[in-house]
């Protein structure tokens, strides 16, 4: 789960089944929601770029960007080693890391992706 203070608004993340609702946070009623990768572990909404990041078991980090009207369209899905979904989002660096476990004779790593465009 991520909040938008600015905005009154909350981004949470479900497993089952896997959605990304965002909320109003003073009504409690949903905004939208959207399909998202599975298994989601980590999720940050990130104010600068106005853009929603999402680290998933089911192998794919979502990159959702908001619109001018405020709604929110998945921009990308870019594929990760299954059971890939611990994450960090470093908003000062323009920076988002994913930890990728050992799995079948593959080493364990840290992807570094720079987020500044």
């Amino acid at each position: 789960m991520s909040i938008d203070v600015q905005n009154h608004r909350a981004f949470i993340g479900y497993r089952h089944p896997a959605k990304l609702v965002v909320v109003d946070m003073i009504t409690g009623k949903d905004i939208t929601w959207h399909d998202m990768v599975s298994d989601v572990d980590d999720l940050y909404y990130d104010m600068n770029n106005k853009r929603v990041y999402i680290s998933g078991g089911g192998g794919f980090i979502n990159i959702f960007q908001q619109d001018t009207a405020g709604s929110f369209t998945q921009i990308t899905n870019m594929p990760t080693r299954s059971a890939a979904r611990t994450s960090l989002l470093i908003p000062q660096l323009r920076l988002f890391v994913l930890a990728e476990r050992e799995v079948s004779g593959n080493s364990a790593r840290l992807l570094v992706y720079d987020i500044s465009h």
